[in-house]
């Protein structure tokens, strides 16, 4: 599940980033002369997304990289025949 997601991320990160790019572009390209906010938004952004990106990593690494509990047990447990 750990590879499945990891690469889910690795899309979905590419994707964000091209769009986040995008409208960064735009936004700085087409805003009106002596308009402060994209010197105010454009490092926000990249603050905030910055953070939110560190936190999805540390999210995604922190992910068990087992397949479930029943891989941890014992192979004498799973072929006993004490059902009690």
């Amino acid at each position: 599940m750990f590879y499945i997601s990891l690469g889910s991320f690795i899309v979905f990160s590419s994707i964000w980033g091209f769009f986040a790019s995008a409208a960064l572009y735009h936004l700085k390209k087409y805003a009106m002369p002596g308009w402060t906010a994209p010197r105010l938004v454009v490092p926000l952004f990249f603050s905030l997304s910055l953070l939110f990106f560190l936190l999805s990593l540390y999210f995604l690494f922190t992910m068990p990289r087992t397949r479930g509990a029943e891989d941890q047990r014992p192979a004498s447990f799973i072929y006993s025949n004490d059902l009690t």
